[in-house]
């Protein structure tokens, strides 16, 4: 348990510390953002192909919740990939397909995090590539949930003059 204790708080750590110095950094323009939520995309579903709900380590409700959880996952991201598709090949991206980008990119961030967690606590293997590719997500959807922000309130404005 203090083993669980000690990745989790180093986990906890290098998460808030690449979220720190990415934020200092300038924020990414909206095609880089939207090859890396492709990226993200991609990225969650190998770890998400390769992740054994069956592992011995799990009781049989968290098993059950896995198995779900990815297979639902799965289905989304493919769904927001043609979300991702359009406004890769649009100049035009429209607030909708890029919402729809944010809100699995937020979906996957929470599930890569809680599977790095299960995958320590249960099986004492390596959680690292999960949180690392939830560090990811969880900035690109800051980003993106920031470059929408900035687009509402120019809607909202170019409104008001009317």
């Amino acid at each position: 348990m203090a083993r669980f204790r000690g990745v989790l708080g180093t986990l906890v750590v290098l998460q808030l510390c690449s979220v720190m110095h990415l934020v200092a950094q300038q924020p990414p323009s909206l095609d880089t953002m939207l090859n890396d939520a492709s990226y993200v995309f991609n990225r969650y579903q190998e770890l998400a192909g390769s992740m054994n709900c069956s592992s011995a380590g799990f009781p049989e409700r968290i098993k059950e919740q896995c198995r779900n959880l990815v297979k639902l996952t799965v289905a989304n991201v493919e769904a927001s990939k043609e979300a991702l598709n359009r406004s890769l090949k649009s100049r035009r991206r429209t607030l909708s397909d890029l919402f729809e980008i944010y809100s699995e990119l937020v979906e996957i961030s929470s599930n890569l995090d809680g599977f790095s967690s299960q995958i320590v606590m249960f099986t004492q293997n390596d959680g690292m590539p999960y949180a690392q590719a939830a560090s990811k997500a969880t900035v690109l959807a800051a980003n993106l949930g920031r470059e929408i922000r900035l687009r509402l309130v120019l809607f909202d404005e170019c409104a008001q003059q009317r």
